[in-house]
């Protein structure tokens, strides 16, 4: 076990599996239970939304807070990040199979 982390393409490999995991199993999480988390700061405020699989974030300014969230349109946000979790788990477990399985130089 010791000869198989010798290399820098192993232990990318691992730290991309560990990371596809993990995100693997919030992509599964936010299908059953969706999470939000809101961050005032300075004059503007940040909600962070992870639902369905989509991690979503949103940058408002604080007057248009004073309504619910869940009634705020998506274009009356003043920047919109989305992120699908399913196909930041595929990139991370192609690029670990590739670093794990692809043969290195051999001496």
């Amino acid at each position: 076990m010791g000869d198989f982390f010798h290399g820098w393409r192993q232990k990318a490999g691992c730290i991309a599996l560990v990371m596809a995991c993990a995100s693997m199993a919030g992509w599964v999480r936010s299908l059953y239970c969706p999470w939000s988390y809101r961050i005032n700061h300075a004059e503007r405020v940040y909600w962070l939304e992870l639902r369905d699989g989509i991690f979503n974030a949103f940058q408002f300014r604080p007057e248009q807070m004073e309504r619910p969230v869940s009634m705020l349109i998506d274009y009356e946000a003043e920047h919109r990040i989305t992120i699908a979790f399913s196909a930041w788990a595929q990139t991370l477990t192609l690029l670990s199979a590739i670093l794990l399985l692809w043969p290195g130089k051999r001496p």
